[in-house]
């Protein structure tokens, strides 16, 4: 009889943990490859909405061309510009510049002289005549190549998206005009109404990043690593915790109008449906498993019993 229930209980103990790493190996499996999944899914949701910012930035970049391009096709403009007339000029815009403003976002509006003296700022029409060659590169390389340019530049206005245009007069080149649009919390803010998605800029400088503009409530802190391996490459999604809900996000660089990075925006996205389905998979599994357990040890104790008496 001992040697019986030796033999029943080393058979029962030897089939229940068997099947107990089974089912432990089976949870721990399902779990993985529900969380790989889950983060697949947010990479790809991240680099979805990384492709519509910076889709997003081109069609503003574009639109600022196409408004300066407009401004430069104007004849009575051409006419004034090329005359040097600067009252003349100022009458027939100045007035329309809140307009342009409210309208389109438009934060300057500037004429300038080769190779880059300010002849006008419609935006602030008391200042002229100060040299911008040092700086502004956009309007250099505009009026020397005689090509227009768009993108993201800094300025004595700050950072924005320009499209500068070259200006003729009777086919002679008489410098650029240059239409500046926002890039600040404005653009941001449209941004996340279009895209469901938090968005925070970073400017580089000499000390550092710069929170340039941001629509987080509070702000994420980040590492200065980080910051700087986002300047070459955007990351990978990372998990964060922003108050009480769960995001991901990434870091990638944004480039000025030559293509050189200039800063990273942090992009972070709701993944609190993701972690509520983990969860409830963690659950499910959990529930499962020690259900196929208990019913296991249920039937090896019958069996137990069987091969002892």
């Amino acid at each position: 009889m001992a040697l019986r229930m030796t033999v029943g209980a080393r058979f029962a103990l030897s089939v229940g943990a068997s099947v107990s790493i089974a089912i432990v190996v089976t949870i721990a499996t399902n779990m993985w490859l529900t969380s790989r999944m889950a983060m697949d899914a947010v990479q790809h949701e991240l680099n979805v909405v990384d492709g519509f910012f910076r889709t997003r930035l081109e069609d503003t970049a574009q639109r600022a061309l196409s408004m300066a391009d407009e401004m430069a096709l104007n004849t009575a403009v051409q006419d004034a510009f090329a005359a040097r007339n600067r009252d003349a000029l100022s009458k027939m815009l100045v007035p329309h510049f809140a307009d342009l403003k409210q309208r389109h976002e438009v934060v300057q509006l500037q004429f300038h002289t080769a190779p880059a003296t300010s002849f006008l700022r419609v935006h602030s029409a008391a200042k002229f005549g100060d040299d911008l060659s040092s700086f502004r590169f956009t309007v250099v390389d505009v009026n020397n190549t005689k090509k227009p340019v768009h993108g993201l530049e800094y300025g004595v206005e700050g950072l924005g998206v320009r499209g500068v245009v070259p200006v003729f007069h009777h086919g002679a080149h008489v410098g650029s005009v240059e239409v500046g649009l926002s890039f600040g919390k404005p653009f941001l803010d449209d941004f996340k109404n279009a895209s469901h998605a938090e968005a925070a800029f970073f400017l580089k400088t000499p000390q550092g990043f710069r929170a340039f503009a941001s629509t987080f409530a509070t702000l994420p802190q980040i590492g200065m690593a980080d910051m700087n391996a986002a300047m070459t490459k955007r990351s990978q999604a990372l998990p964060i915790r922003i108050g009480d809900v769960d995001h991901a996000f990434v870091l990638a660089p944004v480039n000025n109008y030559r293509g050189d990075a200039i800063g990273v925006v942090m992009l972070a996205v709701d993944r609190s449906s993701a972690t509520a389905a983990l969860n409830d998979t963690w659950k499910v599994s959990l529930g499962v498993g020690v259900l196929l357990l208990a019913v296991t040890l249920l039937l090896l104790f019958f069996l137990n019993r069987g091969i002892v008496l």
